[in-house]
């Protein structure tokens, strides 16, 4: 895909991503976006309530291949009841160099990455290991300067760059594949 299709005014959020955002939720909005502009599989890096269920409910409906990976055992057994042909649900047990990012048989790259994980330092290392694996790639706590995230060393290695300021934490959407500046919210 050229081109970014969708914007933020033409979406049907049937699926309540825009219901409810908080601080801790803001990261939907871009990542609604990045949904709605792709149509493959999903990864997402860090389970949790504002985010899983969502992704879930989201690509069940579409038929679209969701992975769900989570350090933390106990957050991931918040969400293994949603496992499903279409969604599966891993745990690392701390261990993110181990966890197999490679995409489906039969696609290329991930449609869409979501990185929510923790430890958050860990975060741009998986941002740039994902650079090329992924359409778009949405990163939530990406506010500049963020403490110990030096999500600064993963951004040079993208095209594109969107910025979703927010009051508190901040989501940004990257790719080497679609314009994502042209997105309108």
């Amino acid at each position: 895909m050229d081109q970014v299709s969708k914007q933020l005014t033409d979406i049907d959020d049937k699926f309540e991503f825009l219901k409810d955002i908080s601080n801790w939720c803001n990261h939907r909005t871009l990542l609604l976006l990045g949904l709605e502009n792709t149509a493959g599989p999903v990864l997402e890096l860090g389970t949790g309530y504002g985010s899983t269920i969502h992704l879930h409910n989201y690509c069940e409906h579409h038929k679209r291949y969701l992975r769900s990976f989570d350090s933390n055992k106990d957050w991931s057994d918040k969400f293994v009841h949603l496992q499903s042909p279409l969604h599966d649900v891993h745990c690392s047990y701390g261990n993110w160099d181990s966890m197999d990012f490679n995409p489906p048989s039969g696609f290329d790259r991930w449609s869409v990455v979501f990185v929510d994980h923790a430890p958050g330092e860990r975060r741009w290392v998986d941002i740039k290991r994902m650079a090329n694996s992924a359409d778009v790639i949405v990163v939530h706590d990406a506010e500049p300067g963020h403490l110990g995230y030096a999500l600064d060393q993963a951004w040079p290695s993208f095209k594109y760059k969107l910025d979703h300021p927010d009051d508190g934490a901040w989501t940004s959407m990257v790719s080497n594949y679609i314009d994502v500046t042209k997105l309108q919210l």
